[in-house]
């Protein structure tokens, strides 16, 4: 009897085992959108001290037409401490009190479980640098980056 209730528990992991049509890493990309407060300056993330750093929501696309992917849940940690419980509710959003934050440079990483059509379940790292400046002077005007859609960089394992 254990025999059999072993091989019904164990068909399904032997079924999604055979569903993948390749080995490589997912090809997804992924875009972010940022709050009213930030400033988006070659690829760093600008806040003033008395702002709000605000993650609206983080999407992924899968770069083959013929897939669809999602993103499952989303653990953020700020300069390698964790500052929120996981969160599985879409769109993935944050916010933080930059006063709460170090003023300089400050490292997010967010690390993302994303599903892709016929693809192994996979986990995505991505990090951005906010940096807080004191007063909105502070903020470079030159290479300043759309705060809406904005190209994620990541790593997936």
């Amino acid at each position: 009897m254990k025999r059999i209730l072993f091989l019904i528990l164990a068909l399904p992991m032997l079924v999604f085992m055979a569903s993948c049509d390749h080995t490589d890493d997912d090809n997804v990309t992924f875009s972010m959108d940022f709050g009213p407060d930030v400033t988006v300056v070659n690829g760093k993330a600008y806040v003033v001290s008395t702002g709000t750093f605000e993650i609206k929501g983080i999407g992924v696309r899968p770069v083959n037409t013929k897939h669809s992917a999602a993103i499952t849940q989303v653990a953020y940690w700020i300069n390698g401490l964790p500052v929120y419980p996981i969160t599985n509710v879409a769109p993935f959003g944050m916010s933080i009190a930059a006063e709460n934050l170090a003023e300089g440079i400050n490292t997010v990483t967010m690390d993302m479980t994303v599903i892709e059509t016929d693809c192994p379940i996979s986990t995505a790292v991505a990090q951005i640098d906010v940096v807080v400046v004191p007063t909105a002077e502070d903020i470079p005007s030159e290479g300043v980056e759309p705060s809406t859609n904005h190209a994620l960089p990541f790593h997936m394992k």
